[in-house]
């Protein structure tokens, strides 16, 4: 669980002790895919258990919050949750 906990520290930090528009676009960028990478290739099977369990909670929110009537932003989500899920990312 260690690679999840330091995931989640990190973005914490981000969020919390620098704004979003003082990121630095590129540096976003990177974060987004160096976590992405992290979930996809780097987790135990435990750890990605846990993480698809909790996409699915997600996802499950998301479509009560919304109903039928889903922004982009969150039929995007749900559509990369549920790939993940399925082990369709690479």
């Amino acid at each position: 669980m260690e690679k999840i906990s330091l995931i989640a520290l990190d973005l914490l930090c981000k969020l919390t002790f620098e704004p979003i528009e003082e990121i630095d676009p590129e540096e976003l960028a990177d974060i987004q895919t160096n976590y992405w990478q992290t979930l996809i290739h780097d987790l135990s099977n435990e750890e990605k258990q846990s993480i698809k369990k909790s996409a699915q909670f997600l996802i499950e929110n998301l479509t009560k919050i919304h109903g039928e009537n889903l922004p982009e932003n969150a039929e995007i989500q749900i559509g990369a949750l549920q790939a993940y899920i399925d082990d369709e990312m690479e």
